[in-house]
């Protein structure tokens, strides 16, 4: 059976910032971290954790499934 893989998606972050009004120093003080933390996670230099990443929902009032999307760029077994 293949799994699909899954990847963390920091645009729906970023949307989602903007809907709120929220910068990304806002969202690290909202998430107990520090702004260069949020900045390079937001870009990809670093993973946010699973538990980041349910503070992060929360937060933003959003289930944490929002945040991830299927990796197109994986190879699928037919």
């Amino acid at each position: 059976m293949d799994m699909m893989k899954w990847k963390f998606d920091p645009n729906k972050v970023r949307g989602r910032m903007v809907e709120l009004g929220k910068t990304q120093k806002d969202l690290a003080m909202d998430i107990g971290s520090a702004p260069t933390s949020v900045w390079n996670k937001l870009n990809g230099k670093t993973a946010f954790t699973v538990d980041e990443v349910c503070d992060l929902a929360t937060v933003l009032d959003v289930s944490p499934s929002i945040f991830f999307a299927p990796d197109m760029c994986e190879p699928h077994n037919n």
